[in-house]
């Protein structure tokens, strides 16, 4: 208890240690009596004195209970109580404690104990009266009061589901006599309103909506609004409206009775989404979905998954409803470029949810008219229902591509990758699809897999992973050649701290891996590299680039500006160059560019790939080259190999010339845009000869 020294703390300990020993009770006395006479008139010793007569029987003739009166009294009296309750007698009867709250010295002391003991015990009946009891007096103290606001908040907790514990009128009366208490008007408005609502729940459960729309309205005037729980209130105003005692009963419905009303609550719910329930967005979604503004819906789901994520633990159920509805206003919207998110919000959603035959009737004819594939995923998952864990089903993944079983090990290791979150599955997964595909001779499908697996590491931050695949040759197989492999590991190592030497030895091995061929093209190409490393780090390439220089010709391209001033005068303009990078972890080369592009008298624009969905920038520069034509377009080596096809191609078919480049620095990039300006002056000046768009260097 607060009022206990260390003193006390000992003597009372050594009281209760005392009971099997006459002489050690005889010891105790001794204690108690010295404590005593430290200070005779200190009232909390006389609790000691009852405590040890009540657990021990122990007598002092000048401290009796029918002789001391006043707060002397009233501490024997308490230490008496306890000490009988702690150490009860073969049949006496057990002392009733709440006898001590008629003492106002004593009751703030044994009023956390009765408290206790009434909530654990699921009495709120109890725990109630007892602090009816305490503050019968008027206004609690400090210490009181912020007991009172403890045990308010836990009654509060305990009586939300009416029901569980206790019958929703005797809640009612609990939580008006909670309202009534003195001390109650003066606790923070966060505090009161939760209370008004609770009342409202309540009747919103009886279905006595408009009363308990009278109680929302008053937690609401209580809070004010702009908080969270201002938002929560306008959502429960709509849902009274509406005639729901919540989220659970909102289905779709034709001709909703009381929609205006709700919607005109759930805009004022939703006004501040920072504060908003996902409750408000998830109902004005489905009542926009249900008046067919799928588009408004869809976006009303998507901000109901933006919130309900930021909780500790959502109920996947509820995150399942949520997404359901998001795939099904997509589908129903039907845009060719929303149907891949449809289709990953559904398939997530059927994790826990079993469409009905109704909803299947529903769904299907919708997802063979506006998204077959999606479809066909609908079947297989309904399918998959009764297949085994997803670790299971990996390690059967192994088993047959250990075996040589490709075909089934790339099955079972999509369907893992369809069912599964689980980024330590799905990582392993891509490695059974990535070892198949290397099996089987599939080299494009091993290279598919093998950044798939990248992308996921890098998006969740697990590099230790990817660097046992990607600095294990057997692991790689022939998904990618030597250069990409080299340029991989180096980009990998370049994330990592402490790893500078190993990351400048891979770099020398690739400039290598190009000086030691035999075209002047690619031995330029190595020495560029060098070239780049030394000016970021010049102690650790020299010796490397003058034995470069020794062996290649003379490199005059990077500082070369006549191609620009050539693609001028058969342009008869500036010409405009295109630059796509790295992400936004690669070194950045857009000031580099600017500062050529201002040297050499030409437009620059640079930017950088999308690693999670490399098909974004397909389109997005088939967009841009639909609205306007760059003169040329510069492919750096971080674009995943395909991406590099398709972009080439697309190119080719807008006559736009492309170059592909290894990125290190500044003598590579301005070499690669010289040797751009070279091909974009021959694609204008013989607009005839489609091959000299796609000239360029091979990898």
């Amino acid at each position: 208890m607060a009022w206990e020294s260390p003193l006390d703390h000992a003597v009372l300990k050594e009281i209760d240690l005392s009971s099997q020993s006459p002489q050690r009770q005889q010891d105790a006395a001794a204690m108690v009596k010295a404590l005593i006479d430290l200070n005779p008139r200190r009232t909390e010793t006389y609790f000691i004195i009852g405590y040890a007569n009540g657990s021990h029987g122990i007598v002092f003739d000048a401290y009796k209970a029918e002789e001391l009166q006043g707060p002397e009294g009233a501490w024997f009296k308490f230490g008496q109580t306890l000490g009988k309750l702690r150490h009860p007698k073969e049949g006496e009867e057990k002392p009733d404690i709440k006898t001590l709250l008629a003492e106002p010295l004593i009751a703030k002391e044994i009023l956390p104990i009765l408290l206790r003991e009434s909530l654990m015990a699921g009495d709120l009946e109890e725990a109630v009266g007892t602090l009816e009891t305490v503050l019968a007096n008027g206004q609690p103290d400090e210490e009181t009061a912020e007991l009172l606001r403890g045990t308010l908040g836990e009654v509060l907790r305990r009586a939300e589901r009416p029901g569980d514990h206790v019958a929703p009128d005797a809640v009612q009366g609990l939580l008006t006599r909670c309202m009534a208490m003195p001390g109650f008007e003066s606790l923070p408005p966060e505090i009161r309103a939760p209370f008004y609502r609770a009342l409202g729940k309540l009747k919103q459960h009886l279905e006595q909506f408009d009363e308990a729309a009278t109680h929302f309205k008053k937690a609401l005037e209580v809070a004010g609004e702009g908080h969270t729980l201002a938002s929560v209130l306008h959502f429960d105003l709509a849902a009274c409206a509406l005639g729901l005692r919540g989220v659970p009963d909102l289905e779709p419905t034709a001709d909703r009775k009381g929609s205006d009303a709700a919607l005109q609550h759930l805009d004022q719910a939703t006004a501040d989404p920072a504060n908003a329930s996902f409750n408000a967005f998830f109902t004005r979604g489905v009542l926009r979905f249900e008046r067919g503004l799928v588009s408004e819906a869809a976006q009303d789901f998507r901000d109901a998954l933006a919130r309900i994520e930021q909780y500790r633990n959502p109920l996947p159920v509820t995150l399942a409803r949520i997404r359901y509805y998001l795939a099904l206003s997509l589908l129903r919207e039907g845009k060719p470029e929303t149907q891949d998110e449809a289709a990953k919000a559904l398939e997530s959603a059927l994790e826990r949810l079993r469409p009905g035959p109704d909803q299947l009737k529903e769904l299907l004819p919708l997802l063979e008219d506006k998204a077959p594939k999606l479809a066909a995923r609908l079947l297989a998952g309904v399918d998959m229902t009764h297949m085994s864990d997803p670790r299971q089903l990996l390690s059967m993944g192994q088993h047959f591509c250990r075996l040589g079983d490709t075909e089934h090990a790339l099955k079972i290791a999509e369907q893992l990758l369809e069912r599964t979150e689980d980024l330590s599955v799905r990582k392993e997964a891509l490695l059974v699809e990535l070892r198949a595909f290397n099996m089987a001779g599939e080299r494009e499908s091993a290279a598919d897999a093998l950044y798939d697996l990248r992308d996921v590491c890098y998006q969740s931050g697990d590099l230790a992973f990817w660097e046992t695949v990607i600095f294990n040759d057997d692991r790689v197989g022939q998904a990618l050649d030597k250069a990409r492999v080299l340029c991989e590991r180096a980009e990998l190592l370049g994330r990592l701290k402490g790893r500078e030497a190993e990351c400048y030895g891979l770099q020398k091995t690739l400039a290598d891996l190009y000086l030691s061929r035999a075209e002047p093209q690619w031995k330029l190409t190595g020495l560029r590299l060098l070239k780049d490393c030394w000016q970021k780090h010049p102690d650790a390439f020299e010796a490397d680039l003058k034995r470069a220089k020794a062996d290649c010709p003379a490199d005059d391209r990077p500082n070369d500006r006549s191609a620009a001033e050539k693609a001028r005068e058969v342009l008869g303009r500036r010409p405009v160059i295109m630059v796509i990078g790295g992400d936004e972890h690669q070194d950045r080369g857009e000031d580099e560019l600017a500062a050529i592009a201002a040297e050499w008298g030409f437009d620059g624009d640079w930017w950088a790939t999308d690693y999670v969905n490399p098909d974004r920038v397909q389109d997005k520069l088939q967009e841009h080259l639909n609205a306007r034509q760059p003169d040329g377009v510069l492919l750096l080596h971080w674009n995943r190999e395909e991406l590099v096809r398709d972009l080439r191609k697309l190119c080719k078919t807008y006559r736009v010339a492309t170059r592909f480049s290894i990125y290190v620095g500044a003598q590579s990039l301005r070499a690669s845009v010289a040797d751009l300006m070279d091909a974009a002056a021959a694609q204008a000046g013989d607009k005839d000869d489609a091959a000299s768009a796609a000239t360029s260097s091979s990898y």
